[in-house]
C-alpha cells in the first residue's frame, strides 16, 4: 500500500501503469505468475505487436526473476553481491573456460598483450555485467575482442582506445548530444544514460559504434557503480508534429545493437520516450522490435514503453526514480545547452588528473580476488594464433586442408567423429533447454547469436568442393547447421521422453 501511493502521488498517470505492472502483486506473494504489462495504458495500436512481446518476456520469467525485474524497473533493486572467494572461483572459472574455447580472436590479443587480456579487472567486467554467469562472460568477451578488431583495427585488440583512436566523424558525433551521461543517480544510486534516437540518423554505423565503444566501456564498464548496480538507459525521442525525426536505417540499428551486446555493461533498466508523431520510431515498430529481439533476455525484460509529450514522458520517468533537476531535455523538447557534454568535460578532467579518485576508475580487485590459475605464457599464445594453430587455413595444391579445430559439413562416421564437431555438438547443448522453451517467432535469434559467437572466435566451417578439397561456408549456411542440430536433438529428446 505504501508503495502504490507513493507512485499515486508521484503522478496519475506513473500509478496507471504502476498499477498495471503491479496488478498481480499479490498473486506473485503465493506463486502465481502473473503477466505483466510492459507500456503505458495509453498506447499505439501501431506497437501492440512490440507491447506484445515484452508482455510475452515477462510471462516466461520465474517469480524470482519477474519480482527482481520490477524490482530494478521501479528503483527499488538491490545491488550485485559477492564475497572474496565468489570473486576468485569466477575468475579460474572464467580462465578455465577460455582455455577449453581456445577462440582464435583471444589468442591473437594474448598474443599482443597478455596482460591486458588477463587482467582480472577487465575480466571481471564481463562476470559482473553477466551476474557471474562464466559460459555468458566469455561468450561477451570474445565478441566483444571480434567487434573490437572490425571497427578498430587487428593492432588495437589487445590495448586501450583513447580519443585519439577516434576520427573527425567520431569526435563530431560524440560532441553532437547523441549520449548524456546524467549529472547525479536515480532514486537508487543508479548512473542515468541518455541516447537521443534521431541523433543516430546522421551518421554511419561505424562511427556510432566507434563512439558507443567510448562511451559504454571506456567509461560506464569502468565505474564502481555501473559494475554492482548496472545503470538505466533512457531512449529518448526528440520529434514533433511540426519537426519530424529521422530514424537510423534497420540495418544500421542491427550493426549497433549486436556490438551493444558485447560490451560489458549491465541494463538494469531501458526506458523507451516515444512520440505518437508520423515517421518517429512508435509508428515504425518493425525497427523496435527487431532491436528489441536483438537484446538479451533479461533487458528485454526490464525495458518499458512511454508515449505522451515532452512533460508527460519526464513525469512517467520521475515516477521511476529519475531525476528531473538535471535532465538534459527540457519540457518544451529542446535539449538543454547549459548541461550538454558536461559528463564529457567531467571525464577528460578526471582523465587528466593523475591523483583522481573519482567515479571514473575502474574497481579494483587485488585485494580481494587472486589472479587467475595457469595463465597462457607468451610462448603458449604465439603458438595458438591464427598463424600457427591447428586451424589455420592451409592449402595443399591450391586446397583448403581441414584441421582438427574446423566443423565439417558432410556424413559419415569420419565427419561425425573429427574433433572440431564433436566440440560443436558440446557447445550447443548448452544451448538446447533455452532454444526448447523459446517461442517459435523466438527460435531465431539462439541459432544467430551462436553463429556470431562461433563465427567470432574464429571458428571454420567448412564443406566439401567440387574439386575434391574443402571450401569455407558463409554464415548463412553456419546458422542453418545450428538451427539443424537443435531441431534434430529437440525431436530424439521428445521421442526418449515419449519411450
Amino acid at each position: 500500500i505504501a508503495e502504490i501511493t507513493k507512485y499515486k502521488m508521484s503522478s496519475p498517470l506513473s500509478y496507471q501503469q504502476f498499477s498495471a505492472e503491479n496488478s498481480g502483486c499479490c498473486q506473485r506473494a503465493f506463486c502465481i505468475p502473473v503477466p505483466s504489462l510492459n507500456v503505458h495504458n495509453d498506447t499505439q495500436p501501431e506497437m501492440k505487436s512490440t507491447e506484445d512481446f515484452l508482455a510475452s518476456e515477462m510471462s516466461k520469467l520465474s517469480v524470482q526473476e519477474r519480482s527482481k525485474a520490477l524490482d530494478d524497473v521501479h528503483c527499488v533493486g538491490e545491488e550485485l553481491k559477492e564475497t572474496p572467494e565468489m570473486i576468485e572461483a569466477s575468475l579460474a572459472e572464467f580462465d578455465r573456460v577460455l582455455r577449453e574455447r581456445n577462440a582464435a580472436i583471444y589468442n591473437l590479443a594474448a598474443s599482443q598483450s597478455r596482460l591486458y587480456v588477463e587482467d582480472p579487472n577487465f575480466r571481471l567486467r564481463f562476470l559482473r555485467a553477466n551476474e557471474h554467469n562464466v559460459k555468458q562472460s566469455v561468450n561477451q568477451m570474445i565478441g566483444f575482442l571480434s567487434q573490437k578488431e572490425k571497427y578498430f583495427g587487428r593492432d588495437k585488440i589487445a590495448r586501450d582506445i583513447t580519443l585519439d583512436d577516434l576520427d573527425e566523424e567520431d569526435i563530431a558525433l560524440l560532441l553532437s548530444g547523441l549520449f548524456h551521461i546524467q549529472d547525479g543517480t536515480d532514486r537508487s544510486g543508479r548512473v542515468v544514460v541518455y541516447v537521443m534516437i534521431h541523433m543516430l540518423a546522421r551518421s554511419t554505423a561505424k562511427s556510432i559504434i566507434r563512439v558507443t565503444y567510448f562511451v559504454f566501456f571506456n567509461i560506464l564498464s569502468r565505474m564502481p557503480s555501473v559494475q554492482k548496480k548496472g545503470f538505466v538507459q533512457c531512449d529518448y525521442d526528440l520529434s514533433t508534429p511540426m519537426q519530424p525525426q529521422s530514424l537510423p536505417s534497420l540495418d544500421t540499428s542491427l550493426k549497433v545493437i549486436d556490438f551493444v551486446t558485447k560490451v560489458p555493461v549491465r541494463r538494469s533498466a531501458v526506458h523507451c520516450c516515444l512520440k505518437a508523431v508520423p515517421g518517429s520510431l512508435a509508428s515504425k515498430n518493425i525497427v523496435l522490435n527487431n532491436v528489441l529481439g536483438r537484446l538479451q533476455r533479461s533487458v528485454r525484460s526490464r525495458t518499458r514503453l512511454h508515449y505522451g509529450s515532452d512533460i508527460e514522458l519526464q513525469y512517467m520517468l520521475k515516477s521511476y526514480g529519475l531525476n528531473l533537476e538535471t535532465f538534459p531535455v527540457d519540457t518544451n523538447g529542446f535539449i538543454r545547452d547549459d548541461i550538454l557534454n558536461t559528463w564529457l568535460h567531467n571525464y577528460i578532467a578526471d582523465q587528466g588528473n593523475d591523483h583522481a579518485t573519482g567515479n571514473w576508475n575502474a574497481l579494483s580487485v587485488d585485494s580481494v580476488a587472486a589472479s587467475p590459475t595457469d595463465p597462457i605464457t607468451v610462448e603458449s599464445a604465439t603458438h595458438n594464433s591464427p598463424s600457427h594453430s591447428n586451424n589455420a587455413a592451409r592449402r595443399v595444391d591450391g586446397l583448403i586442408e581441414a584441421g582438427p579445430n574446423d566443423v565439417l559439413f558432410g556424413r559419415g562416421r569420419g565427419i561425425h567423429q573429427h574433433p572440431g564437431n564433436i566440440r560443436f555438438r558440446e557447445f550447443l547443448k548448452d544451448y538446447q533447454e533455452e532454444y526448447n522453451n523459446a517461442l517459435r517467432y523466438q527460435r531465431l535469434n539462439t541459432p544467430r547469436e551462436l553463429t556470431g559467437v562461433l563465427l567470432g572466435q574464429g571458428t571454420r566451417f567448412l564443406k566439401p568442393s567440387e574439386s575434391g578439397g574443402w571450401e569455407v561456408c558463409n554464415s548463412s549456411e553456419v546458422e542453418k547447421k545450428v538451427k539443424n542440430f537443435f531441431r534434430t536433438r529437440k525431436k530424439v529428446m521428445k521421442q526418449n521422453n515419449e519411450m
